[in-house]
């Protein structure tokens, strides 16, 4: 949205130039005016001469009105352009601010989404620890079914490609490059393969 003092600014810049247009505009048509006046008395036509004072006169008027106006009108283009500064200044950090409450968001869901990539993965270990238990048990007509559900969730992952169907667009030549997403866990939480290895390290 345009600022208003700039929308102000600029309606009265634009009121001065049409000023400075039009007595431009007033002053070329005397000019012509006397011109003409000038040929005609050289002739000896001394009917003009009384015409040529009253143009002569206006257009001495039009000039000073003329340069007094486009001094107003370079005063108008530095207020102008002032706001336009001010309020480009203005927009520049409320879009500052508005990335880095955007870079705040990422980081926070970055990291809620390598919890749930790590929750995932701790999970999926204690699934295959459970379904490996099974196979050695009489219930051995289920690992079919348990290894169909582990391949299931192990298999590869591409949010993007799901995305990109649903509609959402990227690369838009942004020179921008995301870390990668590794399954991570609270430093009190963490996997039991991990604990275990490190207890035997001992």
């Amino acid at each position: 949205m345009t600022d208003e003092k700039v929308e102000m600014a600029r309606a009265a810049r634009d009121a001065v130039q049409e000023r400075v247009g039009i007595l431009r505009s007033r002053q070329t048509e005397l000019d012509v005016q006397i011109d003409g006046f000038i040929e005609k008395a050289r002739t000896g036509d001394v009917s003009v001469l009384e015409e040529m004072e009253a143009s002569i006169k206006e257009n001495n008027t039009i000039k000073e009105s003329l340069s007094e106006t486009e001094r107003e009108l370079a005063d108008r283009e530095l207020t102008l352009v002032r706001a336009e500064n001010e309020a480009n200044t203005a927009q520049f950090w409320r879009v500052i601010a508005e990335a880095r409450g955007h870079k705040a968001d990422f980081i926070r869901h970055f990291r809620a989404a390598c919890l749930s990539w790590g929750s995932f993965c701790v999970a999926i270990d204690e699934a295959t620890n459970v379904g490996n238990s099974l196979e050695r048990a009489p219930f051995a007509t289920a690992w079919l079914h348990v290894t169909n559900a582990i391949r299931e969730l192990t298999e590869k992952i591409d949010p993007f490609f799901e995305w990109e169907t649903k509609g959402h667009i990227g690369n838009y030549g942004w020179n921008v490059t995301l870390p990668a997403v590794v399954p991570m866990v609270p430093k009190f939480c963490e996997p039991k393969s991990q604990t275990e290895g490190d207890d035997h390290g001992a």
